[in-house]
């Protein structure tokens, strides 16, 4: 009896969970108060336990599921959320995951759908054209694309890259330097249901480490996406004359307008290593509280390595309103005598109740699938216009292959 309290004290300082009963399986007191009960116990042991999972941070209970809309048996863990769905008893998917990165991505307002996609698949690296994202090593045969290949679910019958995936779902963003809820700057990449952060500094079978996902998703379940300047989607195209640009849309989640909306594209070699930066501005002049307008960024010359680009924002918010208020009384589009380039035209009545001048037209362009496609911008034929006074624009547009629609933003300045 005395060699086996020895044992279990032992297992107590090394921080290693303890089965209580059959099923049940409890951590010591000064990690957690919490312990992992049937079948959350067995499914934390054989999919990875303490360096995937972590330590459990709620007891079971019963949540809504968001996606079902039933309730569920659901047990937080420090690095995931467990499920258990009864409908699938007795199959390899009677527990789930939560698929968290994806949850906390959308707690601190990122849209993973809307930052740059990778040129194409990396050498010695694992593709994704579902997302547009590699997965690779960093040193040498060390890094997120062999914990990625050397972890995964353990499901009978399922080949290692499904059981991985199963794990820890798609890549969504690219690698880049963030800050962890420890307050650590580490090598960052987004996954489905996982974060993987580089530790350099730790032994060989540490450097990769997955983020605290359970513990920072539950801490701020109910907490709105903090409210911010954001882009809704972009490209980058090679016009005719061999000049790069990126162009997209910025939309204004904040309460304020903002004015000298500057966004900032930061380019990359395919290491992912910086080699140049590039700035251009919205076409609004003032973008207000809850609205969009086109951006546009002009590279004459990018970097001979260029591969990718992330994007910034930078504004000053403003307490001043634009002039905004004009009729679109025509807006449509026709063809030019250039290949792949459209005139967008149409007529604009003053209805500001002041006289104004310098009339901006922004144009957005989209695809089906309402993604931006090309923007623009021109001024009205006539630079001073009276109120109740219309006036026509036209504008060339480049790019329009692929174009579903367009949308037509004015905004003038006071006589």
């Amino acid at each position: 009896m005395r060699r086996f309290l020895i044992a279990l004290g032992v297992l107590a300082l090394l921080g290693l969970p303890r089965a209580v009963s059959a099923h049940d399986m409890c951590f010591p007191s000064d990690k957690t108060p919490y312990c992992l009960p049937d079948p959350f116990s067995d499914y934390w042991e054989l999919n990875g336990g303490l360096p995937v999972f972590g330590y459990p941070v709620t007891a079971k209970a019963d949540e809504l599921n968001k996606d079902t809309g039933k309730m569920h048996p659901t047990q937080w863990l420090e690095r995931n959320r467990l499920e258990y769905h009864n409908e699938n008893k007795g199959t390899a998917y009677e527990v789930l995951l939560g698929l968290l990165g994806k949850e906390r991505l959308a707690q601190l307002g990122r849209n993973p759908a809307s930052e740059p996609r990778e040129a194409g698949a990396k050498a010695g690296c694992l593709w994704f054209e579902q997302t547009g994202h590699n997965i690779c090593n960093i040193e040498g045969t060390v890094g997120f694309k062999t914990y990625w290949e050397t972890h995964g679910l353990k499901i009978n019958g399922m080949d290692k890259f499904s059981q991985s995936l199963q794990l820890f779902g798609l890549p969504l963003t690219e690698p880049k330097m963030e800050t962890n809820s420890a307050g650590d700057r580490v090598l960052t990449q987004w996954f489905e249901r996982a974060r993987f952060e580089w530790h350099p500094k730790n032994g060989a079978e540490y450097k990769v480490l997955l983020g605290l996902l359970g513990k920072e998703v539950h801490d701020n379940a109910g907490s709105p996406p903090p409210a911010t300047l954001a882009i809704v989607s972009h490209r980058t195209y090679v016009d005719s004359i061999d000049f790069r640009w990126i162009v997209g849309e910025v939309v204004n989640n904040t309460a304020s307008n903002q004015q000298f909306v500057k966004v900032i594209a930061n380019l990359y070699d395919a290491g992912s290593n910086l080699v140049g930066t590039e700035t251009g501005y919205t076409i609004l002049d003032i973008v207000k509280a809850g609205t969009k307008s086109p951006f546009s960024i002009l590279i004459l010359e990018p970097p001979a390595n260029f591969d990718h680009y992330t994007l910034q924002i930078e504004a000053r918010e403003t307490t001043t309103a634009p002039l905004d208020t004009f009729a679109i009384l025509s807006f449509g589009n026709r063809d030019s005598e250039i290949g792949n380039y459209r005139y967008v035209y149409g007529e604009v009545r003053n209805d500001t109740g002041v006289p104004v001048k310098f009339t901006k037209i922004a144009i957005t362009c989209y695809t089906k699938e309402s993604t931006v496609q090309q923007v623009g911008f021109g001024y009205t034929s006539l630079q001073n216009i009276a109120v109740g006074q219309s006036s026509a624009f036209e504008i060339l547009l480049s790019q329009w292959s692929g174009v579903e629609r367009c949308e037509a933003q004015v905004q003038a300045r006071k006589q």
